[in-house]
């Protein structure tokens, strides 16, 4: 009997060519409306506390007092992806797959 130890090379080869990857830059332009405030100088500890009551004072709506207007900030963005198929086919469906924070796509 082989040992699966001395298999472990050509099954990950098998594993590897049994799909097809292509990478791909999807292009998109996000835009947002935000409100825009007016800057509140916190320069001591009763400033920090009177905006803190201010805040969270009952039936009372601070953001409002503090808005400005409103602002649209736009951007264009290109997403990076890699898409992987099996050789067999995907047989109609894809998963969509995103990685955590502190990895990519590999």
């Amino acid at each position: 009997m082989v040992p699966l130890k001395a298999l472990s090379p050509l099954l990950l080869a098998g594993f590897a060519a049994a799909r097809q990857c292509c990478y791909l830059d999807i292009p998109i332009d996000i835009s947002s409306r935000l409100g825009k405030f007016k800057g509140i100088p916190i320069e001591s500890n009763l400033d920090a506390g009177n905006f803190a009551t201010q805040f969270v004072k009952f039936q009372k709506n601070y953001t409002a007092d503090l808005l400005e207007g409103y602002q649209t900030v736009s951007k264009h963005y290109s997403i990076s992806a890699q898409y992987c198929h099996p050789d067999g086919g995907s047989k109609g469906k894809i998963q969509l797959l995103s990685h955590g924070i502190g990895f990519d796509k590999t």
